[in-house]
Formats: C-alpha cells, sequence, structure tokens
C-alpha cells in the first residue's frame, strides 16, 4: 500500500466512506449557501473563515503559528489576514515576545461575526434534523467531533458539540 502527499492511501475505500464523502459536500454545499442569506454578515473572502475560526478559539496568535494550523505558507496566510483586517474582522498587533513578528487577534466585529455563522447554520442544521429522535442527533454530533479530530488533530472545539449558539 503507497501513502500518498496526503496522507491518504491508495487503497480503494469502502463504497460508504464515498456516500460519506458525497453527503459532506450536500451538507457543505447548503452550509455554504446559507452565507447569501438577506441579513447574514457577509466576508469576501471565504478562504480565510478557518483562520477566523482559529482566532476565535485562540485569541491570538503569530501568522507564523496560524500558517502551521492552517497548512498554508506565511505569505498566503498573511494575504489572507489583510483581507479579514479589511473586513474589520482581525486586527495586528506587534507581538510582546518578538517585536519582529505580527501577533493577529480576533476584534470584536469578527467574534459576532463567528457567533452569527455559527448560529445561523446551527439553525440549519436544527431544523434539517427537527423530526430526528435526540438520541440521532447526539450521535450526530459526536460522531462528527470524532471524525474531524481523527482528520486534524488540530482541531479545536470550543463549545460542548450539543449547545446550539442562541
Amino acid at each position: 500500500m503507497h501513502v500518498l502527499d496526503c496522507g491518504v492511501t491508495d487503497a480503494t475505500p469502502p463504497p460508504q466512506a464515498v456516500d460519506t464523502v458525497m453527503s459532506f459536500f450536500a451538507v457543505i454545499r447548503r452550509l455554504a449557501a446559507a452565507g447569501g442569506q438577506p441579513g447574514h454578515p457577509k466576508v469576501q473572502h471565504p478562504k480565510t473563515w478557518p483562520l477566523l475560526g482559529r482566532l476565535e478559539a485562540a485569541g491570538s496568535m503569530r501568522v507564523a503559528d496560524l500558517a502551521e494550523f492552517a497548512g498554508l505558507d506565511a505569505s498566503t496566510v498573511s494575504r489572507h489576514v489583510k483581507a479579514l483586517e479589511d473586513d474589520g474582522l482581525v486586527a495586528r498587533d506587534t507581538d510582546p515576545d518578538d517585536r519582529r513578528a505580527a501577533s493577529v487577534r480576533i476584534t470584536d466585529q469578527g467574534r459576532a461575526f463567528v457567533q452569527e455563522a455559527l448560529r445561523l447554520r446551527a439553525r440549519i442544521i436544527a431544523e434539517a434534523t427537527a423530526d430526528w429522535p435526540d438520541f440521532d442527533r447526539e450521535q450526530l454530533a459526536l460522531l462528527m467531533g470524532r471524525l474531524a479530530a481523527a482528520l486534524d488533530p488540530n482541531t479545536t472545539r470550543p463549545r460542548d458539540p450539543m449547545e446550539i449558539p442562541s
């Protein structure tokens, strides 16, 4: 078995894995489309959302550490941070430990954006699963958390998986 650069083997995945991926694509499309709903705050650069989420969980990080978290080079992350800065969602400060480096922190506006985006998407999921038994909704949250942690050990879970932002 050969391991590809992304850490995936070239073995044929079981059919349920392919079905799961297709289901994820459908969920991701629906949740991404939620950003275009009236009243939802807009961010010009959706690829920056994971950085914003990480900063919301961590508070403040150096650009190099944010790049390592994202698996991107520092110049790419620096451009993404600039876009978030232009949207008023993050601010750069001089790193107190190394005055040559910049530290990036989420602003109050950035926190409000993250909270509203989570609330909107949580409502979509709550509505879609409203007729499910409680046990099924709990299992979905548990298994999604396990999958996220298995795929990315850096996954942060700042909230209880059953908590739906109000």
